[in-house]
């Protein structure tokens, strides 16, 4: 119960919501909040007139917690490559893909490392 965790529902949305944001099919400016309600993602994929802009980034707000959470954040920019990683990571973590594949591989061999997996 005092785990601080993304259900796999959630997990599931945020991957899917990334490739909407890499695939231009987001129709606004996307804000997911979750049960864990100190975290909350907002992708920035629309400029000032309302036009996609590319690429896609998104701000992770990690709230302060005094019992409840407060109105003071971190605020954590992901850009597309951050984006990416993340997005094959969920791949992997939902079963979608395995280790095996070229996009998870391409990260894989930058270095990166898919912790618990």
């Amino acid at each position: 119960m005092d785990e601080h965790i993304l259900c796999s529902e959630e997990v599931k949305w945020l991957s899917r919501t990334i490739e909407d944001a890499f695939d231009k099919r987001l129709p606004k400016n996307e804000e997911l909040g979750f049960i864990e309600p100190n975290i909350r993602l907002i992708f920035s994929c629309l400029d000032a007139e309302g036009e996609l802009t590319r690429p896609p980034m998104a701000d992770l707000q990690v709230f302060f917690w005094n019992g409840y959470p407060t109105g003071n954040y971190l605020s954590l920019r992901f850009d597309k490559a951050d984006l990416d990683a993340l997005w094959q990571y969920l791949r992997v973590v939902t079963g979608e893909a395995d280790l095996s594949d070229p996009r998870v591989r391409f990260w894989l061999d930058k270095g990166g490392h898919f912790a618990g997996i």
